[in-house]
């Protein structure tokens, strides 16, 4: 899989390999560039092409198309001085070959995969298998070891957040010398290039990142490249890491980003599609976390998070100690996801709170709830939120279903009747049916304590 994520209108374009009769088509974006291109026809469109570089073979588009019932015609084309084609080059766009009032001719040939002399020869080479394996296990190893310390409090969190980089981030196609500003955080090396690492940090650095933001006026548009830098990197690690990364990690949900250690809430992020509603952003963070409850953070006192506005990102932590002045602590400053050098200060970020989520998984007990993450019990499904808890039945599993409008009623003046009486539940909202299901939202949540004496028991009553 390619990683590459289409931009721009979509174009399908009819590509034949140089000395090879079967055509394969390829879909991408005409905001995408060429070396997209050569990704996406690298890692998805033939089998034995997967294992040859990027650097290892050309792409030329055919002024003139030819049908494919002419394909004997491109068996033994020549590159030199051959008017019909043009050299597509790797930083452009598609757009730059194929406008858009230029619409790729059906049944046509458009593109000529040109590969180098050593492997166009019978289109055979051998390979050191060596080459070929994913070392991302070790190099999540290397990129993702324990802080020293167990981060409990805000003032822990400052400099493990900004810590270096244990080693270069791995690359697959010489990013660093496309840019070379980048040159101190990332390496293109024979050994690490194929890796699914190396994919996914190329791809979070690719151009394509710059164009989703460009002029994008929805927020699950920006859904793709926040998650090119955050959510994959963190599924990734978590993937090759296993067990001793034990996330979660929830998109589907308001906020925009939920991520969950062992049941404990640790990373949350809101994100707005208009560069001018970052402090919209930035307030919806603290809404109702005016304190960490113990019930769902133990003894952690803060939550690691992150406000995003177009292109503009920050990174926070939420101060859910007792009696804390400010209770959002800026952990970076404000960033700009366009800027390759801010892109790096992200993964740079995004690593460390991995490393964070290492050193503490073992440090949290069972009995956390999990605030905003839906569990099922027994036939309901209940959500715990900050100040509320959100039970859903399916009609299929709710007693006397034959007659529901009227118990539906009947709860509902139930619940009015206990409103304002101490240790009796209280509704937020609710009960209502609708589409099959049941609903009903509490304001009261129970504790998973053990009461020893007759006192605590009184307290309790």
């Amino acid at each position: 899989m390619s990683n590459v994520v289409i931009s721009g209108s979509l174009i399908i374009l009819v590509c034949l390999v140089q000395g090879s009769d079967e055509p394969f088509k390829v879909e991408i974006g005409r905001n995408n560039d060429v070396f997209d291109f050569k990704r996406i026809i690298k890692y998805e469109n033939l089998n034995d092409f997967s294992k040859i570089d990027i650097d290892k073979f050309k792409l030329w588009k055919l002024n003139k198309p030819v049908p494919s019932e002419d394909i004997e015609e491109l068996l033994k084309i020549t590159f030199q001085d051959n008017k019909n084609l043009k050299l597509l080059v790797g930083t452009n766009d598609i757009a730059d070959y194929w406008p858009e009032d230029q619409t790729p001719q059906r049944k046509h040939i458009h593109v000529i995969v040109e590969l180098s002399d050593s492997i166009s020869a019978g289109r055979k080479r051998t390979f050191d298998e060596s080459l070929l394996i994913d070392n991302s296990n070790a190099i999540c190893k290397g990129l993702l070891q324990k802080f020293e310390i167990i981060p409990r409090k805000v003032c822990e969190l400052q400099q493990l957040i900004n810590a270096p980089l244990l080693r270069k981030l791995p690359v697959t196609s010489d990013e660093e010398k496309i840019y070379p500003e980048l040159d101190e955080f990332v390496c293109t090396n024979d050994d690490e290039r194929r890796s699914t690492i190396a994919k996914i940090i190329s791809t979070a650095l690719c151009s394509t990142i710059d164009r989703r933001f460009s002029g994008n006026q929805s927020e699950s548009m920006l859904h793709y490249p926040l998650d090119a830098m955050i959510t994959v990197p963190l599924e990734t690690f978590n993937r090759f890491l296993g067990g001793d990364l034990p996330i979660e990690i929830d998109r589907a949900k308001r906020p925009d980003f939920l991520c969950w250690v062992k049941n404990l809430l640790i990373f949350k992020g809101e994100e707005k599609a208009n560069a001018n509603d970052l402090d919209m952003a930035i307030n919806e963070l603290v809404e109702k976390f005016s304190v960490l409850d113990p019930v769902f953070f133990d003894k952690i006192q803060y939550m690691i998070c992150y406000a995003a506005a177009g292109s503009s990102i920050r990174f926070y932590a939420i101060d859910g100690s007792e009696g804390a002045v400010k209770q959002l602590t800026a952990l970076t400053n404000s960033l700009n996801a366009s800027n390759h050098l801010d892109r790096i200060t992200i993964l740079r970020t995004i690593i460390n709170i991995a490393r964070i989520v290492l050193t503490i998984s073992d440090d949290i007990p069972s009995t956390i709830l999990p605030l905003s993450k839906r569990r099922k019990l027994g036939h309901s499904f209940i959500t715990f939120y900050a100040d509320s808890i959100e039970k859903r039945v399916l009609k299929a599993d709710l007693p006397y279903s034959e007659d529901l409008n009227s118990r539906i009623q009947f709860l509902e003046s139930m619940y009015q009747y206990a409103k304002g009486y101490p240790g009796l539940v209280q509704i937020k909202k609710g009960p209502v049916f609708t589409k099959g299901v049941y609903k009903i939202v509490m304001k009261t949540r129970g504790i998973p304590c053990m009461l020893r004496t007759d006192d605590e028991l009184r307290e309790m009553a």
